[in-house]
C-alpha cells in the first residue's frame, strides 16, 4: 500500500440547515482535544480529491463523490473542499477512528471558536464560508 504523502485534503460538509461537521480529536492523537475538519493525508500518487473521498469515508463513514466536491482553497499543504451532498450515516462516536466525537455546528457560530480549540487555518476557511451568499 502506498505511503502517506505530505499533502492533506479536508472536506467541509454544509447541511441544509447551514451547519458544518466538526470532529473532536482524541487525547492520544495529533493536536489532542482540538476541533478538526474531516479528511487527512492523500497517499503518494493519489489525486487530492480521491484522497479526500477516502479519508472522509475512513474517518466518518460518510460517502462523498468527486462531482459533489468544490475546491475552496489551498493553505500550505492542505486543500479544502466543500460539499452539500453526501450519503450514509456518520459513525457512532465509539467507532470514530481518530476522533472522540462529531458535532454539527452552525456556520454562523464559527466566529465564536476563534482561539478556542480549532486550528487557525481551519477557522479562517470556515469563517470565509459565513460571508459567502
Amino acid at each position: 500500500m502506498p505511503e502517506d504523502s505530505d499533502q492533506i485534503a479536508k472536506v467541509i460538509f454544509i447541511s441544509k440547515d447551514n451547519k458544518t461537521l466538526l470532529l473532536l480529536r482524541g487525547m492520544n492523537g495529533k493536536d489532542p482535544f482540538t476541533l478538526d475538519i474531516a479528511g487527512g493525508h492523500a497517499l503518494e500518487g493519489e489525486e487530492m480529491v480521491n484522497g479526500a473521498i477516502r479519508e472522509v469515508k475512513e474517518e466518518t463513514n460518510l460517502i462523498v463523490k468527486a462531482e459533489d466536491l468544490t475546491e475552496l482553497t489551498k493553505i500550505g499543504r492542505t486543500t479544502y473542499y466543500k460539499t452539500t451532498n453526501w450519503e450514509g450515516t456518520i459513525f457512532d462516536h465509539k467507532e470514530l477512528s481518530e476522533h472522540e466525537l462529531s458535532v454539527w455546528v452552525k456556520l454562523d457560530s464559527i466566529k465564536f471558536l476563534e482561539g478556542v480549540i480549532i486550528p487557525q487555518k481551519h477557522y479562517d476557511v470556515l469563517l470565509g464560508l459565513t460571508t459567502q451568499k
